[in-house]
C-alpha cells in the first residue's frame, strides 16, 4: 500500500532537513514574474470599477514582487 503526501509551504526554510529528506520529490513552484503579476491582477480586478492608472498598475506590480498570487488575491480582496 502507498502513501501520496501533497503538501505546500510559503516557508520552506524552516522546515525540518529530517523531513524533507523522507518527502521526495520536492516540486517548487516560483513566484509570478511582473507579467504574470499583472495578469494576477487583472483576473482579480476585472469587475471591480476603479480609477487607478497605467501609472498606478505598474507602482503595484513593482511593489508585489514577493507575493504569491494567493498574496495578490487576498490584497485585492482586502482592498474592497
Amino acid at each position: 500500500q502507498q502513501v501520496l503526501v501533497i503538501a505546500a509551504t510559503n516557508q520552506p526554510t524552516i522546515l525540518d532537513p529530517a523531513f524533507l529528506r523522507r518527502m521526495e520529490p520536492h516540486v517548487h513552484v516560483r513566484l509570478p514574474n511582473i507579467s504574470e503579476r499583472r495578469k494576477i491582477f487583472g483576473v482579480h480586478m476585472q469587475d471591480v470599477p476603479h480609477m487607478l492608472t497605467a501609472a498606478d498598475w505598474d507602482r503595484l506590480v513593482l511593489r508585489t514582487s514577493d507575493f504569491s498570487g494567493s498574496d495578490i488575491a487576498t490584497l485585492c480582496h482586502e482592498a474592497l
